[in-house]
């Protein structure tokens, strides 16, 4: 998914019902508790919350003006918090 198709999809959710555009952004794993023995039954894994302009990081390739992270090239990072 790029950032193009995540705004879209978002913008057809706030169309559906206005509410979600004030929602918070949370970011889990694909589970929310740990896998124990096969078995997602274990303690929950942390909740990482989006809540600032500046958890939302750019670094584009090292080709334009922006600054870039070198271990995130050509990414949006999204840094949560507990």
């Amino acid at each position: 998914m790029n950032v193009n198709d995540l705004i879209k999809h978002l913008q057809d959710l706030v169309k559906q019902d206005s509410d979600i555009g004030e929602m918070f952004i949370r970011v889990i794993e694909q589970s929310e508790y740990e896998n124990l023995d096969g078995k997602i039954d274990g303690d929950s894994k942390p909740n990482y919350w989006i809540d600032l302009k500046k958890q939302i990081l750019v670094c584009p390739m090292p080709t334009g003006s922006m600054p870039s992270d070198p271990n995130h090239k050509g990414e949006i990072v999204l840094v949560g918090e507990e």
